[in-house]
């Protein structure tokens, strides 16, 4: 089922806890577009901290409304926005994700003219210099970095539009509800998700999920996280990620029985990758991620699941 109604209003929900060093430039970036033909833009900064930290700076006070949701949890500060949001449309992006000029308008034009219910845009990466030759292609989408193409196309699994660059119709939050807070960013968990699981919910429901390569924000990318070890971390909690999704939608005995095949598939493939990378003298690491998403993958499969 697609909707084509043009949007007319647009609220953009900039979720922040912590220190977010780039968070004034993120907003201004939002500050500076053109709004889309005919649709008005609202701005909505949510503090997602428990004792209030974001001060806008003076030249965004009146651009920038602010927001708060005082119980960590990115699920939680989306679902916020949500309350809090005027429009017939809602576009996140990361505290941490540059829009790049005309981003507002081609999320706006293209959810009517793919006639999504959800409609995810490329996040490109902004390196702290040169990009490290260690970090295989494969890995990218691990620092949240996408790039499904130069065209619009509808998406159904398993390759989905990243939280980083994203906008949803309004309407959908009554249809399939909330972002789940079992699911998403917490304070000391790199658990993700809760975008995955609001697609499916869209999907079942019959509604439609794209991708447009018009709406690019730039992601910052921190020397800390481009280390071998930060990798492995963040694709052990993918891994719990997707087992958490898939007892979800498919129940705990299709879980353990993907757990099982991906181990049948790394016990033959990543040693003899990691092998062969090292005789190729190159780095392992996307033989270790990939191993370290099985491990995580289990971890999932038995963790608690605390929904609310």
């Amino acid at each position: 089922m697609t909707d084509g109604r043009p949007v007319r209003a647009i609220t953009v929900a900039v979720c922040t806890y912590g220190e977010a060093p780039h968070l004034a430039d993120v907003l201004a970036s939002l500050a500076a577009q053109e709004p889309p033909a005919g649709a008005r833009v609202e701005i909505l900064c949510v503090d997602n901290n428990p004792v209030p930290r974001v001060t806008l700076p003076d030249s965004l006070v009146a651009r920038v409304r602010v927001v708060r949701e005082p119980t960590p949890g990115l699920s939680r500060a989306r679902n916020a926005a949500v309350a809090h949001a005027q429009g017939d449309a809602l576009a996140f992006l990361d505290d941490d994700a540059v829009a790049a000029p005309g981003w507002i308008a081609a999320m706006a034009e293209d959810l009517e003219r793919a006639g999504a219910w959800c409609l995810g845009g490329r996040v490109l990466p902004r390196w702290p210099g040169e990009a490290p030759a260690w970090l295989h292609p494969q890995l990218r989408y691990l620092l949240s970095i996408i790039d499904l193409g130069d065209e619009i196309h509808s998406l159904r699994g398993p390759i989905f539009p990243c939280g980083a660059n994203l906008a949803i119709r309004r309407f959908v939050f009554d249809r399939v509800g909330l972002f789940r807070p079992a699911l998403g960013r917490q304070p000391g968990s790199l658990l993700s998700g809760e975008e995955i699981d609001l697609f499916r919910r869209v999907l079942r429901a019959g509604g439609t999920v794209a991708y447009t390569p018009r709406a690019v924000v730039h992601h910052i990318i921190p020397a800390s996280r481009l280390t071998p070890a930060f990798l492995h971390r963040r694709a052990w909690w993918e891994g719990k990620t997707l087992a958490l999704l898939d007892r979800i939608h498919r129940g705990w005995a299709f879980a353990l029985g993907m757990a099982v095949a991906r181990t049948g598939l790394a016990v033959v493939r990543e040693p003899a990758a990691w092998v062969s990378a090292r005789r190729a003298g190159q780095p392992p690491e996307l033989a270790i991620c990939r191993a370290q998403k099985v491990l995580g993958y289990w971890a999932g499969l038995f963790a608690p699941i605390c929904e609310e």
